[in-house]
């Protein structure tokens, strides 16, 4: 979805955050599963983890769902770079 949703410029940079945030989370979760197995609540740990995890799937399916869409359209219609180019 994001190759049909933004142009190239954007994209690249956006893949690169991504990268670099997806190896934040692996050693984040490392910290996080470590401070919940540590003490002896677990039980109350695990359950804030877990409604933290399901927020953020939540906003991500929220975020989702507002894409436009991209159905029959060409590149340069989605990245609108036709009309910034011909004014």
């Amino acid at each position: 979805m994001p190759v049909e949703l933004f142009p190239t410029r954007y994209r690249s940079t956006a893949y690169g955050i991504a990268m670099a945030v997806g190896k934040f989370s692996y050693v984040l979760s490392y910290v996080i599963l470590d401070w919940i197995y540590s003490v002896e609540n677990f039980h109350a740990r695990f359950l804030g983890a877990a409604v933290g995890w399901a927020a953020f799937l939540l906003l991500g399916a929220v975020c989702t769902t507002f894409l436009p869409e991209t159905k029959h359209k060409s590149l340069e219609e989605i990245a609108d770079d036709v009309s910034s180019k011909d004014s």
